[in-house]
């Protein structure tokens, strides 16, 4: 991790007006890869959602961060904007198996915030998470702050509690700042989206609640209602919040990509490719638009028109590894194994910690007629195989039999990944019978248009019994 010389050197480099920039997939990575080498991988990002500047008005202009959000674990990748242009972008990236559009956005605000003393200001114009506690806590502590100006140091503090990674300090700073001042919408929208990263769906349903009804004219605010719905499952309310977004701000492109995911995951797939669409005609280079719209093709049968998409994902942001392992996973239902292993290994070189790719990557070889057991070991070893896949890993590698992997089958999801990957154990050992019944069984078990139920149909449509 950098130093903390190294931290405070960066955020002197911020931009502080200017308009909303590009996620730039290079330079995200570039940062990432300077900023937090040394960081656990999965770990929570240590910075926070707000950033801050004065206007020459002399009102508080905020940056404040909002995150899409599936209710499934992802890793927050930053990247700061270019001299001249506005504060910072977020880009939340997918770390399961399922596909899914998560979107970055970026909403500045300004926030009436009276400086009422000397330690006020200080508090206002620290520029790193350290000073940021330091001399908001001296002015907490002054006295000397009416209770508005309280509730400000305390949201700025809860702002850099949150870059350090102290999300419940940030917690309860914004609970404090909220008891201050009651109609604090801002207080009420950030605090909203640090209980959905905690999976507190229901107090950021709260919070999301107060702010639409303190501020209804707020697409932003509808926006992040929406995605609290989505991860409670909640698909169609999910639709109805993105929808009023896009009715409040027609050129809204997070809210139609968000949309478009949630019509997705409702099989309704016309619609979603018509949002993505049009999230894409007002900004073409966003990449988790671009995925989706490739996995809505996909799902569709529209496999020419998904690798197109898939290959302009990868050429926006060489490290989306999930893009790769779709595109090698077409090449294999198409029979071409070597374009296929060639997508696979380009995925495990973009994540070396998702086993899926490399459990798919070696369906591939075996297809191929080659022997990837060594390669399927270095490339799961440095996966947890105390989790799900490793039963499907260590078949493969012999340390496991069939029947050992469906004992540890506990859902009906594993059940599915047991029966298709069992059948290519049994193909590849020339069990035909038995990979027969296996894959007729992923077929019945399976999502109808999920990766190993497709695979299947299509390992019962080439599979001959001698």
């Amino acid at each position: 991790m950098a130093a903390a010389g190294d931290r405070r050197e960066q955020s002197q480099q911020l931009p502080r007006q200017g308009t909303c920039c590009r996620l730039d997939g290079r330079a995200w990575r570039e940062y990432r890869h300077q900023q937090h080498s040394g960081r656990r991988a999965g770990s929570w990002p240590h910075w926070g959602p707000w950033w801050s500047s004065w206007t020459r008005a002399g009102r508080r202009r905020v940056w404040r961060l909002g995150w899409g959000w599936t209710g499934r674990p992802v890793t927050h990748q930053l990247w700061f904007g270019k001299p001249g242009q506005a504060g910072w972008e977020f880009a939340s990236r997918h770390q399961s198996k399922a596909a899914a559009v998560v979107l970055a956005f970026v909403v500045l605000l300004d926030i009436a915030a009276p400086q009422s003393s000397a330690d006020d200001a200080e508090c206002a114009g620290a520029r790193t998470a350290e000073t940021a506690i330091l001399r908001c806590s001296d002015a907490i502590s002054s006295g000397g702050l009416s209770n508005e100006a309280l509730a400000y140091a305390h949201a700025r503090r809860g702002g850099a509690y949150y870059e350090r990674g102290e999300t419940d300090r940030a917690l309860g700073d914004l609970d404090r700042a909220i008891a201050l001042k009651g109609n604090f919408t801002e207080a009420f929208i950030n605090r909203g989206i640090l209980h959905r990263v905690k999976g507190e769906n229901d107090r950021a349903l709260h919070d999301f609640d107060e702010a639409i009804r303190l501020r209804p004219d707020d697409p932003e605010v509808f926006l992040q209602r929406g995605l609290v719905y989505r991860a409670r499952g909640e698909i169609d309310r999910a639709i109805d919040d993105f929808s009023q977004a896009i009715r409040l701000k027609s050129d809204y492109p997070e809210a139609l990509g968000n949309r478009g995911h949630a019509y997705w995951s409702k099989e309704q797939f016309d619609r979603s490719i018509g949002d993505y669409n049009q999230a894409l005609q007002l900004k073409p280079d966003l990449t988790e638009v671009l995925y989706g719209r490739a996995n809505a093709y996909r799902s569709r049968g529209e496999s020419d028109r998904a690798l197109k998409d898939y290959e302009r994902v990868v050429q926006l942001d060489p490290g989306h590894y999930r893009a790769y392992y779709w595109q090698g996973y077409i090449h294999l239902l198409r029979g071409d194994s070597s374009r296929s292993i060639i997508a696979f290994r380009q995925g495990v070189q973009a994540s070396s910690r998702d086993p899926w790719t490399a459990l798919w990557l070696y369906v591939a070889q075996s297809r191929a007629g080659e022997d990837g057991r060594q390669e399927l070991a270095a490339n799961t070893s440095q996966f947890d195989h105390a989790r799900w896949p490793a039963p499907l890993i260590e078949l493969f590698l012999g340390k496991r039999s069939v029947e050992s992997v469906f004992s540890s089958a506990s859902d009906a999801r594993r059940l599915c990944h047991s029966y298709f990957f069992a059948g290519e154990f049994e193909l590849l050992r020339q069990r035909f019978s038995a990979a027969r019944q296996m894959f007729t069984n992923a077929v019945r078990v399976c999502a109808r248009n999920g990766a190993e139920s497709v695979a299947a149909r299509s390992g019962l449509d080439r599979l001959t019994i001698p």
